[in-house]
């Protein structure tokens, strides 16, 4: 992934989606970060929940 990121030229291109528009790289990246976000913060959620402490990010 970090090669993608780097790469202005991935991120200006358009990749083809056949359910819809062709969608940017920087669409992409943007969603795989906002995706891995809200993952981190449910596993973050169900270790509160039985009051197991959650390691420090």
């Amino acid at each position: 992934m970090g090669a993608f990121l780097a790469d202005d030229r991935l991120l200006d291109a358009e990749y083809a989606d056949f359910s819809g528009p062709p969608l940017s790289g920087h669409w992409i990246a943007f969603h795989l970060l906002e995706h891995d976000i809200h993952r981190r913060a449910d596993v973050l959620h169900y270790l509160a929940l039985p009051g197991v402490d959650a390691p420090s990010i």
